[in-house]
């Protein structure tokens, strides 16, 4: 297989404060992600856990396997103007 210079910045470290990213390569977020992703179909299960292990140990930087909600569709408002 042919090298292709420009992805060579795909491998290169990055840092997220002071923890240091091996690589440029992220698993985002696939599904399960919403506040009743128990009731998906699809929702995350031991199949997935596996995947994302799997894709961990074959050299993704970062792996995002949820996500956190800004908004509070319950209340509707944006978290950040919660009150602490």
């Amino acid at each position: 297989m042919e090298n292709n210079k420009s992805l060579d910045a795909l491998l290169t470290e990055w840092n997220i404060g002071k923890v240091k990213i091996k690589n440029r390569i992220v698993l985002t977020s696939m599904g399960g992600t919403n506040l009743l992703g128990w009731m998906e179909r699809n929702h995350f299960d031991k199949d997935g856990a596996r995947f994302i292990l799997e894709v961990a140990k074959n050299n993704v930087g970062l792996v995002l396997p949820g996500c956190q909600p800004v908004y509070n569709p319950m209340f509707g408002q944006w978290l950040h103007k919660n009150e602490k």
